[in-house]
């Protein structure tokens, strides 16, 4: 039962993660090239986190449980974050600095 659980998820997020990748929702680029690299840096990511706390919350007790799952998502948020500011050039992430 396991097994079939975290098949559905990853189908999930998967799924997900193309569709937002197609829609531009990740980061709201105008640049296709910059919300592939985006979503290529999240998708993984998002798909481990999914994974990690499926398998936490179906084999650890539950105390450890409550603790874990927060924490693993927000490393996934944090690390995701971190990637696609790298990914994307200075121009696109200081643009607010710039005189319109």
């Amino acid at each position: 039962m396991k097994e079939v659980i975290f098949v559905v998820v990853a189908a999930i997020v998967t799924g997900i993660g193309l569709a937002a990748e197609q829609l531009g929702l990740p980061v709201p680029l105008k640049c296709r090239k910059y919300r592939f690299l985006s979503s290529l840096a999240i998708l993984p990511i998002a798909l481990l986190c999914a994974l990690a706390v499926v398998y936490t919350g179906t084999t650890a007790p539950v105390w450890i449980s409550l603790i874990l799952m927060p924490a693993t998502v927000a490393g996934g948020v944090a690390l995701s974050i971190f990637l696609v500011g790298r990914a994307l050039p200075d121009k696109i992430r200081n643009r607010e600095d710039e005189d319109y």
